[in-house]
């Protein structure tokens, strides 16, 4: 009879054993997984965070959007516009009425001699307009290339 508990006690403690063995091997698959997750997700940030790496996707996304808004106007190719995104159009609206339009996440393209909205949700221009500058004595007048533009046009 002892030699019978002995057999099922040994079975007993294989079975246990075998056990906490798969259990210990789950716990350190899941602790490389972890680990080998983190030290990629550290390189992405550390990518992501450089300043080039930064300004070359600000770029590329600027491109894109240049070249968006090209199917639907004419852009000047020798230059190359200011890019922004717009982020709170009811402030913008409220100073300039050239905002009515827009929504935030609308795009700003702005060139010496005129500003762009472009919505890229629906790939639409949502407005086009001059750009005037405020001269020294505070007051509105168009950028001199402009008004070359314009005189030029007159005559």
């Amino acid at each position: 009879m002892n030699s019978i508990k002995k057999i099922f006690r040994k079975k007993a403690l294989k079975k246990i054993s075998v056990t906490k063995l798969l259990i210990s091997l789950l716990v350190a698959s899941l602790l490389v997984w972890f680990i080998f997750d983190y030290v990629e997700a550290k390189k992405q940030v550390r990518i992501l965070s450089g300043s080039d790496t930064q300004q070359e996707t600000y770029e590329e996304e600027a491109l894109s959007i240049i070249s968006e808004v090209k199917k639907l106007i004419v852009l000047p190719e020798e230059r190359v516009p200011e890019v922004a995104t717009i982020q709170n159009a009811q402030a913008l609206s409220s100073q300039q009425p050239f905002f009515n339009d827009a929504k935030d996440g609308d795009v700003l393209l702005i060139y010496q001699d005129r500003a762009i909205i472009f919505r890229p949700s629906e790939s639409i221009l949502v407005n086009v307009g001059p750009v005037y500058a405020e001269g020294e004595d505070g007051d509105v007048t168009q950028d001199d290339e402009i008004k070359n533009q314009n005189e030029n046009s007159q005559e």
